[in-house]
């Protein structure tokens, strides 16, 4: 819990800025796959969302473990992994659960930033504009192709 508390004591941005700057702006070939900057910034902010999500999955399973269910399904004979996985995990799943939705606007802002630097995705689209290829379209910023919508279930 201390790598993880030394990890979250830097902010997101520079985390990610830095490992932009290790990692370069360009596809990484790993053991004969090749990732993209798309798969690159997937694990990015995974990898600088662990110490938040954990340090709530951590309090929330340290509270859980002290009720009294906990302790009458012991006296029960009931199994320690079983506790964890059928009593435990399940109260502690609703906190994490609210916590990553609102990780989800840091992510965002995280994801424009780190697109300035120039980890972006291969085609340019704008942040939160779902853009996919069309043959014979062109989009307003010009002549790539790509139909664009705020709201695509409506094309």
């Amino acid at each position: 819990m201390r790598t993880l508390d030394a990890m979250a004591s830097i902010p997101l941005l520079i985390w990610a800025v830095a490992l932009v700057g290790i990692l370069g702006v360009g596809p990484v070939h790993i053991a004969g796959f090749t990732f993209g900057n798309e798969v690159k910034l997937l694990a990015l902010l995974g990898l600088l969302y662990i110490p938040t999500l954990a340090r709530i999955t951590y309090t929330t399973a340290l509270g859980e473990a002290g009720a009294n269910y906990v302790a009458a399904r012991r006296l029960q004979g009931v199994s320690v992994p079983r506790i964890m996985l059928s009593d435990v995990l399940p109260n502690c799943l609703s906190p994490v659960i609210v916590q990553a939705t609102l990780l989800l606007a840091i992510g965002i802002v995280i994801e424009a930033s780190v697109s300035f630097v120039g980890l972006a995705c291969s085609h340019r689209s704008q942040a939160g504009v779902i853009c996919w290829r069309m043959p014979g379209t062109i989009c307003s910023a010009g002549s790539g192709g790509y139909r664009c919508s705020l709201a695509p279930a409506f094309h």
